[in-house]
């Protein structure tokens, strides 16, 4: 398709700003967006990363756009997910904390699903 954009400011009816206020909020970074090796910072990344793939279920390569990261990089943060979750209690709690509080700010809007021309389609 030629001339085809997406909009990055809104992921699934879920705003792009709503989802990374949320992170930062949870995982007590300023901003997710900074270039940072920060253990936190990375840690917030390896969560947004997840949950755009797994919990929306967008596409590696759409993830890495929406976070200006490669597809591999979303495969090892996926990965890296995986195991904090599992082993590493603090992580578990600041992602259980992000999920809830995207459960309480997504207005009923969350069974949204984007077309490839940018339509937004709610499923209630």
């Amino acid at each position: 398709m030629a001339g085809f954009k997406r909009n990055h400011n809104s992921i699934t009816g879920i705003e792009k700003k709503e989802i990374f206020r949320c992170i930062n909020f949870a995982f007590g970074i300023p901003d997710l967006t900074v270039k940072s090796r920060l253990r936190q910072n990375v840690y917030a990344r390896h969560a947004a990363a997840n949950f755009l793939n797994k919990t929306i279920d967008l596409t590696l390569t759409y993830c890495g756009e929406v976070l200006n990261k490669d597809h591999a990089t979303i495969i090892h943060s996926v990965r890296e997910h995986e195991n904090l979750y599992k082993y590493d209690k603090e992580y578990r709690f600041k992602y259980q904390t992000f999920m809830q509080l995207m459960r309480e700010n997504k207005n009923k809007r969350w069974l949204c699903v984007e077309t490839p021309f940018n339509l937004q389609i709610i499923k209630r």
